[in-house]
């Protein structure tokens, strides 16, 4: 692998990283725009606490949904990190963007699959058996891209 691949393989994450930080931005910008000038309106002139309570509620049900869309979304990326790991030629763009091109299909089984995990994770917390979900996460992963 050499000091090569781990410098692809930071690039990737920094990229990723950058990448899924501008679709989150994308995704709950209106309800935080809305929110501001929400704000900044009853700032200038009070608003009703029903009318605020409404108003916030929305935003909030909003964010959630938008959150749900940036989860499905950036499964795009998924599988990027094993095109880079697969294919040595690869530079990041290439990884990422085969990535982009075989996962457009599959991203709501791959959010699903992903998400069967949440439980797991939820029982680290309170008894930690991270050492042994971690792994067994990546590897159930690996399978799935494996296999498709």
């Amino acid at each position: 692998m050499g000091i090569s691949g781990v410098l692809k393989a930071c690039e990737m994450a920094v990229c990723l990283f950058f990448i899924k930080l501008f679709w989150l931005a994308v995704f709950e910008a209106i309800p935080l725009i809305s929110s501001a000038v929400f704000v900044y309106y009853n700032m200038q002139k009070a608003v009703s606490l029903k009318a605020a309570f409404i108003f916030f509620s929305g935003m909030i049900i909003l964010a959630v949904a938008g959150f749900a869309f940036y989860l499905l979304y950036t499964q795009r990326y998924s599988k990027s990190m094993f095109y880079l790991a697969c294919y040595k030629d690869f530079t990041v763009a290439e990884a990422i963007s085969e990535s982009i091109k075989r996962t457009k299909e599959k991203c709501a089984d791959i959010l699903l699959f992903k998400l069967g995990f949440a439980p797991w994770f939820l029982l680290c917390l309170l008894i930690f058996p991270v050492f042994f979900v971690v792994p067994y996460y990546k590897q159930s992963v690996t399978c799935l891209f494996l296999s498709r």
